[in-house]
């Protein structure tokens, strides 16, 4: 214990003064602000209809133009696809427009039979010409014996008079393994809206393999982002969010309500040193009139700053398997300290 008490000592002592831009990390404490239903992806790099963040550019490209000159390297080891990976990004200007690649990004794919083996490859370009515009590619493939992947994904926004529409479209989505070529689609929309502190978000994406399974997620919530204190930040939102599924030959099915509601804060201790925590809580949540179970996530993390560079993490688990690990494990620097942690680099 004292060992690892002089690592997060010696550690505090180097910091200096930034503003951190964006991490997994961040958005785990803050919620996805859906519900937990799957509109976007629940392991946080898809970003977060709750809060402004640089990772919303991968639902709404045009947010490239809001976040330039950066570069992180996430340890994501949480993946719902892959186990435990990492995944990185650069988002950098390019003459008059805004040019983002992100490599390894594999919680927003599909469950393919050679997930873990694929590479992600995302591109974002947007630029701000009255009005900002972003449009995306995402590529991954993999092959595996007489089992082989692809997918290929479009996305594109828009940001105008504080209206931020955005759209999904899987071009390509092949999986093949022995005797079965099954076709996976996508199409996902969307609005959010700034009202000064309020953004209010409608959205709704579906997911299927074609003469197979259907998952319809849909819904709206009502967010605020507001200052209640000298660099003390408050956020909170409550929505309303639907999960419907159906499997062709099969009785299983999904009819999910959810009500959420999301409550966080983040406040800059010192110049060095910002504390993060915040909880979602399922007002109401069943299926099939049956009430699930796990109605309540927390999670506390924090950013420290070295010059231009920003450390983010989040303490604890963020599945199931983790739920029940006591202080003293979570406190650990080799256990579950740095549940998710990324390093990211401005200028």
């Amino acid at each position: 214990m004292t060992k690892r008490i002089l690592i997060i000592c010696l550690t505090v002592a180097a910091l200096s003064a930034n503003n951190a831009m964006a991490s997994r990390a961040r958005t785990l404490v803050f919620g996805t602000g859906d519900g937990g239903v799957g509109i976007l992806d629940a392991q946080g790099t898809s970003g977060s209809f709750f809060v402004d963040d640089a990772y919303n550019m991968n639902y709404n490209p045009a947010y490239v133009n809001d976040y330039t000159n950066w570069v992180t390297l996430e340890r994501d080891i949480n993946s719902s696809t892959a186990g435990n990976v990492s995944m990185g990004g650069i988002v950098t200007n390019f003459g008059s427009f805004n040019l983002g690649v992100f490599m390894n990004r594999q919680n927003d794919l599909p469950a393919y039979g050679t997930a873990a083996n694929m590479r992600p490859l995302e591109v974002i370009f947007g630029g701000d010409h009255g009005v900002k515009w972003g449009v995306g590619l995402g590529y991954a493939a993999a092959k595996n014996g007489d089992n082989s992947d692809t997918d290929l994904d479009l996305k594109a926004g828009v940001s105008v008079a504080n209206f931020e529409p955005f759209l999904h479209f899987k071009v390509l989505g092949k999986e093949k393994v022995p005797a079965v070529d099954l076709t996976h689609q996508k199409i996902a929309a969307g609005l959010r809206y700034h009202w000064g502190e309020w953004s209010p978000v409608v959205a709704w994406r579906k997911d299927s393999i074609k003469d197979g399974i259907s998952n319809n997620r849909y819904g709206l919530a009502i967010n605020r982002n507001t200052t209640v204190g000298e660099g003390v930040k408050l956020s909170y939102n409550i929505g309303l969010f639907k999960h419907v599924s159906k499997n062709t030959g099969s009785t299983a099915s999904t009819n999910r309500t959810v009500v959420p509601l999301n409550v966080a804060a983040e406040g800059d201790f010192f110049s060095w040193w910002t504390m993060r925590a915040g909880f979602g809580y399922n007002v109401y949540d069943q299926n099939h009139q049956v009430t699930t179970a796990n109605a309540m996530n927390a999670n506390f993390g924090s950013t420290w700053k070295f010059g231009p560079v920003d450390l983010d993490w989040v303490i604890g688990g963020s599945t199931s398997a983790d739920a029940n690990n006591n202080l003293e494990d979570d406190f650990g620097v080799n256990d579950g300290f740095f549940t998710a942690a990324s390093l990211t680099y401005t200028w």
